[in-house]
C-alpha cells in the first residue's frame, strides 16, 4: 500500500528571545492536486489564481476574475478541452512516462488549480482549514512571493512576512493594495530575524512558514523547527506534483493524534510530531 502524502504539515518552535542562534519557525503545507499548463494557455490580463477562501470552505476552487478576463464559460470550455487532451495522452503512456511528461512542463508553464473539478480532498478541506486556522491564529506567518500572490489578501488575524529576493514592498497594483501591514524579507533567515526581534511581534510565541515548496525545503534542510503538525488525508492522489519534503526522520516522535471524518468515506487525522533530540 502506498503511503498517502500529508495534506498539511506544520512545524513549530517558540519565537521568543532576540538572538537567532537557532532559527525558529513553523512549517505549513497545502498538498493539493496541481498541474502545469503550457504558456499559450494564459489569460489576457494575469494568471490563474486560487480563490482559497472558497475551497477551504469545501466549495470548488474558483478562479479570480480580472478586469479584462475571458468569461467563466469560455474558461470552463478551455479547461474541459485541456482535460480531454490530457486524458487521451495519458491513455497512451505508462505511469513513468506520464510523470516525465508532467515534469517537463514545470519550467514552461504556470501553476493553477483545477477550476471545473474539486481538489482531490476538497470534502475534508473545511476541517483541515479549521485545524490550520486555530493553530496559526494571532501568530506570524512567513510565506514566499508566489504563495502570497495567490491570496486575495493577507490572512486575517495573522502577521504576514513575505520572503522574496526580488519583491520589495509594492506601492501600487493588486499586490500593493493588499500589502498593508505586511513585511518583506530577502531571505528566510532575515524573515525569522524580523519575527524574533520586531517589537510588533512581541505577543506572538510561534512563527509559521506557509510555503511554497522551496521555502519548506529550505526550512527543513536548515532544521529550524522542533515539531511538526500534520493533517493527513487518507486518500490516494494519483496526479499530484507538489509535495512536502520528507519529514518523518526529522520528526519521529508522535505526541498527539486525533481522527475525524472529512466527508464521505474520507478520513482525516491531525497529528503532532516532535523533532529527534540530539545526543
Amino acid at each position: 500500500m502506498n503511503e498517502v502524502a500529508p495534506a498539511t504539515a506544520v512545524a513549530q518552535v517558540p519565537a521568543t528571545g532576540t538572538s537567532l542562534v537557532t532559527p525558529q519557525c513553523e512549517l505549513y503545507m497545502w498538498a493539493g492536486s496541481f498541474h502545469r499548463v503550457p504558456r499559450d494557455f494564459t489569460l489576457p490580463s494575469g494568471t490563474l489564481r486560487i480563490a482559497w477562501q472558497h475551497w477551504c470552505a469545501g466549495q470548488p476552487p474558483l478562479r479570480v476574475l480580472l478586469k479584462h478576463d475571458m468569461s467563466c464559460r469560455t474558461m470552463e470550455v478551455r479547461l474541459a478541452e485541456l482535460q480531454r487532451l490530457m486524458k487521451h495522452v495519458e491513455s497512451l503512456l505508462s505511469n513513468d512516462e506520464i510523470h516525465r511528461a508532467y515534469s517537463s512542463l514545470d519550467s514552461a508553464g504556470i501553476l493553477f488549480t483545477q477550476v471545473v473539478n474539486r481538489l482531490p480532498f476538497s470534502s475534508s478541506s473545511s476541517k483541515d482549514w479549521a485545524f490550520f486556522s486555530s493553530t496559526t491564529r494571532n501568530q506570524v506567518l512567513v510565506v514566499g512571493r508566489r504563495s502570497f500572490e495567490e491570496f486575495d489578501e493577507p490572512i486575517p488575524n495573522r502577521h504576514t512576512i513575505v520572503v522574496s529576493s526580488t519583491l520589495q514592498r509594492p506601492e501600487s497594483g493588486a499586490t500593493g493594495a493588499r500589502s498593508s501591514g505586511v513585511q518583506f524579507a530577502q531571505t528566510l533567515e532575515q524573515a525569522l530575524q524580523i519575527a524574533n526581534t520586531d517589537p510588533q511581534y512581541r505577543n506572538c510565541n510561534r512563527v509559521f512558514i506557509g510555503g511554497g515548496e522551496r521555502l519548506y525545503k529550505e526550512a527543513m534542510d536548515a532544521k529550524v523547527a522542533d515539531s511538526c503538525y500534520v493533517s493527513r488525508v487518507q486518500q490516494q492522489i494519483a496526479d499530484g506534483d507538489t509535495f512536502f519534503p520528507m519529514w518523518s526522520k526529522q520528526f519521529p516522535n508522535l505526541m498527539y493524534t486525533s481522527k475525524t471524518n472529512g466527508g464521505g468515506s474520507t478520513r482525516v487525522s491531525f497529528e503532532i510530531w516532535t523533532a529527534a533530540t540530539s545526543g
